[in-house]
């Protein structure tokens, strides 16, 4: 079975439904591609990985590219791998969100586990600062077990790395 092929027009579909039923609309970029200005412009928390920024942005820095690419109606959460994440708002960088250490066996999933965690924890109410420490805490968690699927962790584990990190 073939798997199913990305489209703008099916990406500007669900976007402009979400948008509709007043979802926040979080996209990952993956695979980069150029997307149409109407979808990016319906996205309300745009997470590219630093490599997928700077091909966004025509630019060699992801941190620039996160503030070209953050306007006043989108946040920008760039992933910058071991140096964490920062996030934009309209321009300018507003959070620099640290990475938590781990000894990596397997970085397969990470990027997904971050925006899943993130996701989730923005559908809990929660500010996109908090759910990007979160979601640090949830991929480095991710990273230290191997697979990609099977490597996500609970929203417990993530709670308990988190406040043991508080003490």
């Amino acid at each position: 079975m073939a798997a199913p092929t990305w489209t703008p027009w099916s990406a500007s579909s669900a976007t402009r439904a979400g948008r509709a039923g007043g979802a926040t609309v979080v996209l990952t970029p993956s695979p980069v591609q150029a997307f149409p200005q109407s979808l990016l412009d319906l996205v309300d928390v745009l997470v590219p990985n630093e490599h997928e920024a700077v091909q966004l942005a025509g630019t060699s820095d992801p941190l620039e590219a996160a503030r070209f690419l953050s306007t006043a109606s989108r946040t920008v959460v760039v992933t910058l791998g071991a140096s964490g994440s920062a996030i934009a708002r309209a321009g300018a960088i507003v959070s620099r969100i640290a990475a938590i250490p781990t000894r990596p066996v397997d970085t397969t999933g990470a990027g997904d586990t971050f925006v899943g965690a993130l996701g989730a924890m923005l559908a809990r109410g929660a500010s996109v600062e908090h759910a990007a420490e979160t979601a640090s805490a949830a991929a480095a968690l991710s990273v230290s077990r191997a697979g990609a699927s099977a490597s996500m962790p609970h929203l417990d584990e993530v709670t308990a790395l988190l406040a043991a990190r508080q003490l």
